[in-house]
């Protein structure tokens, strides 16, 4: 029964790690919390990289969080896309 019980555990262990780590996008409101907190703890520049962030819906709504709402003075974006 302790085998058993050891596998089932494990399972649910293994099942809850790979949800865990499926690929998530943050939130508007999460990355409004985040930026914040960054602007805490001394942070002053966050560069947006990629062409992944500007393919978002609410791409612009996070940069205007970033800029407006985050006390972050710095916002900048790098890209090798053309626009």
């Amino acid at each position: 029964m302790f085998v058993i019980l050891n596998v089932v555990i494990v399972y649910r262990m293994v099942i809850k790690l790979i949800k865990m780590t499926k690929k998530k996008f943050l939130h508007l409101d999460e990355i409004r919390r985040l930026s914040k907190c960054f602007s805490f703890l001394g942070v002053n520049k966050i560069r947006i990289t990629g062409g992944e962030p500007t393919v978002r819906k609410d791409f612009f709504d996070i940069i205007k969080v970033l800029k407006f709402d985050s006390g972050i003075e710095n916002i900048a974006i790098t890209t090798n896309a053309i626009i």
